[in-house]
């Protein structure tokens, strides 16, 4: 009996010990711009959840979160906790939400980066305060910047695709994830970004490679508003014409995370799956071929009835978009006057075809014309004719 209470206790601490994260440091040595540094990093496990809050953090690093090796999905995402940059709330918004991805079979990667100095007297001046979170804010940046190159860098390793890499940020983080999404190069662009309750850089210049973004907010977050931040980035997202996602759900305050209270925005996370899984079917449409344009084989069948006299094109289809098999399916008719039903117009000879008898066809109000006129540009355009001056001139005018 002994023995076994041995074994399960040697048992459980061999997964606690699986259990605790990779910790890989981002930069050889001493981070660039941080090298007169001195003072100590502190970590407090009992402030928050997990594995708690860090302090004064000099040498940023990334804890790696990796799902089964059976559950992957080969996607990755750089967590980044906030914390007002002088704190960071790494259990909370770091460790817990890596181990909600790793649920979805996605490695989490949370970042810890370089905070403010605190803890000494002017930490306690207000101003001073102030000017240390804005020297620091360029260097937390860089530090997200260098995650997504590293995690690129040692793909292979973590059983991630290079290009399935994304970021997402929690209040100070989502500053973070927003100020990548803007400013990268080719190995730190993510492939998405998120912004959770996040704060905005004040420059939202977007540019034309900016990835797809998903943001939630809580319209009572009296800390970070979501006027003067989420919804700033997704409009300026959307000027650009690049996709975005907006939650603002009416009450939760700032820093919800995962936590569960029973109101409708605990269902972020359920959105956030959602969008992250129409952005793979959208990828997968753009990647797959194209259908070649058919090959017409002879004559198309003729309309099995003759329409009755004062028979009119349906407008729904001669008006919206013609696809190849629409544009089968339509008999000559449906580009011509009502007298004129032969085959079905079916490529560039049966178009000129078509303007040359128009031009012969007499007593034709100016409405039918103009109505042939546009239905013969989207055809003469789909079949790749290119209509000379004198075309237009004898299908708008009935003259050789």
């Amino acid at each position: 009996m002994m023995k076994r209470m041995i074994l399960a206790v040697a048992l459980l601490g061999a997964t606690a010990l699986a259990a605790e994260p990779q910790v890989v440091y981002l930069w050889p040595g001493v981070a660039p711009g941080s090298e007169s540094w001195t003072q100590t990093e502190e970590q407090d496990p009992s402030h928050g959840e997990g594995i708690g809050n860090f302090r004064n953090v000099t040498r940023p690093a990334l804890l790696v979160f990796l799902p089964p090796p059976a559950a992957a999905t080969g996607r990755a995402i750089v967590v980044c906790p906030g914390g007002g940059f002088t704190s960071l709330v790494i259990g909370k918004e770091g460790e817990v939400v890596a181990r909600w991805l790793n649920s979805m079979g996605i490695a989490a990667f949370v970042l810890k980066y370089r905070l403010a100095r605190t803890g000494d007297a002017d930490a306690k001046d207000p101003a001073k305060a102030w000017e240390r979170k804005q020297a620091v804010m360029p260097l937390a940046v860089a530090d997200a910047q260098q995650a997504m190159r590293l995690v690129r860098s040692r793909a292979a390793e973590w059983g991630v695709a290079r290009d399935h890499v994304g970021i997402m940020g929690l209040s100070a983080g989502g500053y973070l994830s927003t100020s990548v999404a803007l400013r990268h190069d080719a190995d730190s662009r993510p492939e998405f970004a998120a912004a959770i309750y996040g704060a905005a850089p004040p420059d939202l210049t977007v540019p034309a490679d900016a990835p797809p973004m998903f943001l939630a907010h809580a319209y009572d977050d009296g800390r970070v508003p979501p006027v003067d931040t989420s919804v700033r980035v997704y409009s300026a997202w959307s000027q650009a014409g690049i996709p975005a996602e907006l939650h603002i759900y009416a009450r939760g305050g700032h820093g919800f995370a995962l936590r569960k209270n029973g109101l409708p925005v605990n269902t972020w996370p359920d959105r956030f799956r959602d969008w992250l899984a129409d952005l793979d079917r959208v990828k997968a449409a753009a990647a797959a071929p194209q259908e070649p344009k058919p090959a017409v084989a002879g004559p198309q069948p003729v309309p099995p009835a003759s329409p009755s006299p004062g028979w009119a094109p349906p407008q729904t289809e001669l008006h919206g978009s013609l696809t190849p098999g629409a544009l089968r399916a339509l008999p000559e008719s449906a580009f011509a006057f009502p007298q004129e039903r032969k085959e079905p117009l079916t490529d560039a000879a049966h178009v000129r075809a078509a303007i040359a008898r128009f031009s012969q066809v007499k007593n034709v109000s100016d409405e039918e014309r103009a109505l042939a006129f546009a239905n013969l540009k989207k055809a003469a355009a789909y079949f790749n004719v290119r209509l000379q001056a004198a075309d237009w001139h004898q299908l708008m005018t009935g003259t050789n």
